[in-house]
């Protein structure tokens, strides 16, 4: 059986491995998402990304061990409902807003 990776799982069931920085019914390993991640390389044929990239501090961390952790040739799928809010962990501060305000002169 192809091991698949669910990062940033939350209540999501799908994949065989689910990871996430908090228990929930569906985290099958609770880890720090902004570090290593707690796998061997080339372990996963699949990962699944969705909805976690504006929890992420470092993103080339992250980009940089979901790449390792995935076989030659594996596949991942990144969304992200909320790709304003990465300006605030760029700048540290939690002002997305006034981020993009700043970005884009116009406002």
């Amino acid at each position: 059986m192809e091991r698949t990776l669910n990062v940033g799982c939350g209540n999501d069931f799908e994949c065989t491995d689910r990871i996430d920085m908090h228990k929930t019914s569906a985290t099958t390993k609770v880890c720090d998402l902004n570090k290593k991640f707690p796998f061997k390389d080339n372990t996963f044929s699949y990962i699944k990304a969705r909805s976690v990239l504006e929890h992420i501090k470092n993103l080339s961390n992250f980009v940089d061990e979901c790449h390792r952790v995935l076989k030659p040739g594996g596949k991942i799928y990144i969304r992200t409902d909320f790709a304003g809010f990465l300006l605030a962990h760029i700048w540290k501060k939690h002002e997305p807003n006034r981020a993009l305000q700043v970005q884009y002169k116009a406002g």
